[in-house]
């Protein structure tokens, strides 16, 4: 990790409406409350967001995450909160380093009320310019779900490159599915 930008970690960043932060403990409760509005929607594609998440799960996962901004893990996430009230709007994140190769990828889910507004695409354009400076990176990838219409699209608005379709190139709840691959480069945001 580059030390170039140390403003991430200490005031988060802005545009618009958006605020992109690290997660804080007390933010537990509004996790868990964003997870179980989001069931029909996001829990589809994810794992982790099933009907019993709980307090201590959003505790454990945004202490895990914290210590992967000190690079001591693979889950580089921030909260995407309303600059305006606070509110969380979802999460955006940094994962499956791939350091011999200079690349990562970037995944995000918004909860439920707040979909369809821009948020992810939005995020998308804040977070991946400070990525590749901050991990130097030379290449970021979304890999997508071929049937997760809502996640191409935000994909797509956010300028991301259509590579093709991966065939079984993810495992989704134990089912392998195809998936959509866009890759973002520092050029696009040049």
């Amino acid at each position: 990790m580059s030390a170039q930008h140390p403003d991430l970690l200490a005031y988060g960043l802005n545009r618009g409406n958006l605020h992109l932060r690290l997660w804080h403990e007390d933010d537990a409760a509004a996790l868990v409350n964003a997870v179980q509005e989001s069931m029909e929607s996001i829990g589809r594609w994810l794992a982790w967001c099933i009907p019993d998440y709980s307090a201590e799960d959003a505790r454990h996962w945004i202490e895990l995450t914290r210590e992967s901004w000190q690079g001591r893990g693979d889950e580089c996430a921030l909260a995407i909160t309303d600059k305006q009230n606070g509110e969380l709007i979802g999460c955006i994140a940094i994962n499956q380093f791939r350091p011999e190769h200079r690349m990562a990828n970037i995944g995000y889910w918004v909860r439920q009320s707040r979909q369809g507004r821009g948020s992810a695409a939005k995020a998308i354009g804040m977070l991946a310019p400070y990525a590749f400076a901050y991990f130097e990176l030379q290449r970021l990838e979304i890999v997508v779900a071929v049937e997760n219409l809502a996640s191409r699209c935000c994909a797509e608005r956010a300028g991301a490159y259509f590579e093709g379709i991966a065939r079984q190139r993810l495992s989704v709840r134990g089912q392998w599915q195809d998936a959509h691959m866009y890759s973002l480069l520092p050029s696009d945001f040049a």
